[in-house]
C-alpha cells in the first residue's frame, strides 16, 4: 500500500502544471456532482417517491452523462480540444445554476 501511495505521489510531482490543476478540477466536479445526487435523492425520497424510481432516475441520470459524453469526445477530436473543454465548462457552469 505505501508503495502505491509513493508511485501516486512521483506521479503527480512528474506532471506539468496545468495536468494537475485539470486534475483537481475533475476531482472537484465530481464530488460536487455526487453531494447533487445525494441531496437530489433525499429530495426526492421527502416527496414520496419510492427507492425503487429514485434509484432508476439517479441511474438513467448516469447513463445520460454516459452516453451524451460520446458525441463530445468526437466534437473534441474535430474541434480544438481547448475550446471544447471550456466550452463543457461553461456548459456545466449555465445548467447548474439553471
Amino acid at each position: 500500500m505505501i508503495d502505491i501511495l509513493r508511485d501516486y505521489r512521483r506521479y503527480f510531482q512528474s506532471i506539468p502544471k496545468n495536468v494537475g490543476l485539470y486534475y483537481i478540477i475533475l476531482l472537484v466536479a465530481a464530488i460536487t456532482s455526487s453531494a447533487f445526487n445525494i441531496i437530489f435523492a433525499i429530495y426526492l425520497k421527502n416527496l414520496g417517491f419510492s427507492e425503487d424510481l429514485v434509484g432508476g432516475l439517479l441511474s438513467l441520470m448516469v447513463l445520460g452523462i454516459g452516453v451524451g459524453a460520446i458525441p463530445v469526445t468526437v466534437l473534441a477530436d474535430r474541434f480544438n480540444k481547448r475550446n471544447t473543454i471550456l466550452f463543457g465548462l461553461l456548459l456545466m457552469l449555465a445548467t447548474g445554476l439553471a
